[in-house]
C-alpha cells in the first residue's frame, strides 16, 4: 500500500482512446450537437410505450427492423459508434416521425421534440456527421475487441496502439510524414494537414459530401473543416498520451512469436528484466 508500482507503463490505454474518442467530438459538437441528439433520440421513445408504438408503426411501413434505440454511456465515449449506426438505420423513420407526422400539441411542444426536429431538418449535413463519428469508432474498435480480453495481451498493447494512431494520422496529415516513422515517433509526427479534399473522412461520408457540393450546400466548407477539426483534436490528444515510448512496452514484445529470430530479442529480454527488478 502506498508503494511504488511494479511495472510503469502509463495510464490505463482503454481510457485515453474513449478520452481520445471525445476530444475530438468535443471539439465540434458545439455546433454539431451529436451527443445531445443521440441523448434526446434514447430519452424521448424510453419511458414512453405509446410513442414507441407508433415509431414501431412507421419502422414496419418503412420496412426497418424493430430495434430500441441505444444508449449512450457517458465516459465511454466510444459507445457513440453503435449509437450513431442505430440511428442512421433509422433515420428515415425519425424524419417522418418528428417531421411529417402531425402530433399532440403535449409532444409537439417538448422541448426535447423540437430540438430533435431541428436537427434532423439539417438532412445530408446531420447524415454525414453520423456517418464520419461512426467511421472514426470504427478504426477504434478493433483495439477494444482484441485486448479487453483475460488473455494476456499485454505484449500486443504497443503494436495495435501504435497501429490505430498510425491509420488515425493517415486520413489527414500529408503522407510523407509517415515515412520510415517509427512506433514511437508516431508522438512526434507533425499534425501538418493535407488539402481537406484529400482527407479521409469514411467512404460513406464521402459520397455524401460530394452530394453537398454538387447542391452547392453552404454548409459544405465549414463541415469539412470540423471533421478535420475532430480528427486533428483526436490525433494531438493520443499522441500526447499514449505510451509509445515506454520502454517496457517496446521490451515486452519478446514475448511475440514473431520476435523469436529477431536479432533484437535479446536486447529486450534484457531490457525486460531491468525493467523488473523486483521479480527478477
Amino acid at each position: 500500500m502506498g508503494g511504488q508500482p511494479l511495472i510503469e507503463f502509463g495510464s490505463c490505454s482503454l481510457h485515453i482512446l474513449h478520452n481520445g474518442f471525445h476530444a475530438g467530438l468535443n471539439s465540434v459538437d458545439q455546433t454539431w450537437g451529436i451527443e445531445e441528439l443521440l441523448s434526446d433520440v434514447f430519452a424521448f421513445f424510453k419511458k414512453y410505450p405509446s410513442r414507441s408504438e407508433d415509431f414501431y408503426k412507421i419502422q414496419k411501413s418503412l420496412d426497418v427492423d424493430r430495434k430500441v434505440f441505444k444508449r449512450l454511456v457517458s465516459n465511454r465515449w466510444l459507445s457513440l459508434g453503435p449509437v450513431c449506426y442505430r440511428v442512421i438505420n433509422n433515420l428515415e423513420c425519425l424524419r417522418k416521425y418528428f417531421v411529417k407526422t402531425d402530433h399532440s400539441a403535449s409532444i409537439k411542444n417538448s422541448s426535447m421534440y423540437r430540438r430533435i426536429a431541428a436537427k434532423l431538418q439539417e438532412g445530408d449535413v446531420m447524415l454525414a456527421r453520423l456517418h464520419f463519428i461512426s467511421s472514426i469508432a470504427l478504426l477504434f474498435e478493433p483495439f477494444l475487441t482484441k485486448l479487453q480480453t483475460e488473455s494476456t495481451v499485454i505484449h500486443l498493447l504497443l503494436e495495435e496502439l501504435a497501429q490505430l494512431l498510425h491509420l488515425l494520422l493517415q486520413r489527414f496529415i500529408k503522407s510523407d510524414l509517415l515515412t520510415s516513422v517509427t512506433d514511437a515517433q508516431l508522438v512526434d509526427v507533425s499534425l501538418d494537414c493535407r488539402p481537406v479534399d484529400n482527407c479521409e473522412f469514411g467512404s460513406t461520408t464521402r459520397g455524401l459530401l460530394q452530394k453537398l457540393k454538387r447542391d452547392k450546400n453552404q454548409k459544405l466548407a465549414l463541415l469539412q473543416k470540423d471533421m478535420l477539426q475532430f480528427l486533428k483534436s483526436c490525433a494531438q490528444y493520443l499522441q500526447q498520451r499514449l505510451p509509445l515510448k515506454n520502454t517496457f512496452l517496446h521490451s515486452v514484445q519478446c514475448l511475440k512469436p514473431s520476435a523469436r529470430c529477431n536479432a533484437e530479442t535479446n536486447q529486450m529480454i534484457g531490457s525486460l528484466a531491468a525493467s523488473v527488478p523486483t521479480c527478477v
